[in-house]
């Protein structure tokens, strides 16, 4: 009995040797984090005042988050018939990509007449155009335009604007730069050795 005892004891004592010696495994690799979200552009970019009120609409959707430019413009809350006065116009991209080709329009009504703008537009009639070029992401062009109201009442113009935009890949492309040459006989006899030299270049 004791014999068994000792037995069991040393066998028990080899399987917890063996289970404190058994290599452990390596945990697996953590995955790598997930990208940062893109930054979220800062817009709308102005507030209303006692001088002048500002209003927004975001293209093509109506909904900022679903869109890609934000347009602001800003009108004095109160005009002179006659009188030159000053509005504004501020084009945002408000995504984290490049828009190109990006084009202001601004029509103007019946009573409002188009004087001047900071950066010059090409006006016809009444209708009045910006080329903004290439929107980088988050980035804001403002225009300022002077213009008459021909007669009391209310003046208006409504902007809209249009853009292009473009998804870009590129590839590494190289130039092989390793020669591998063969040098050994030409002719070898049956049976006969040839030995033959590679070099790389």
């Amino acid at each position: 009995m004791t014999s068994f005892k000792n037995t069991l004891s040393f066998a028990l004592a080899g399987l917890v040797l063996a289970a404190c010696c058994a290599p452990e495994e390596a945990p697996p690799p953590a995955a790598p984090p997930p990208p940062p979200p893109p930054k979220a552009c800062k817009w709308p970019t102005k507030a209303s005042d006692a001088n002048v009120v500002w209003s927004t609409m975001a293209f093509p959707t109506g909904d900022a988050r679903t869109s890609a430019i934000g347009v602001e413009k800003g009108m004095p809350r109160e005009a002179r018939a006659n009188q030159a006065f000053d509005y504004w116009i501020v084009v945002t991209n408000i995504t984290s990509n490049t828009l190109d080709n990006v084009m202001l329009t601004d029509e103007l009504s019946d009573n409002f007449t188009f004087q001047s703008a900071s950066p010059a537009g090409m006006a016809s009639g009444r209708t009045v155009k910006w080329d903004c070029g290439t929107l980088g992401p988050c980035e804001s062009k403002v225009v300022t335009v002077k213009a008459v109201a021909t007669k009391s009442g209310t003046v208006s113009s409504c902007a809209s604007v249009s853009y292009s935009s473009a998804l870009c890949m590129g590839v590494p492309v190289v130039q092989p730069s390793i020669i591998m040459t063969l040098n050994g006989p030409t002719e070898i006899g049956f049976c006969d050795v040839a030995t033959y030299n590679i070099e790389v270049t």
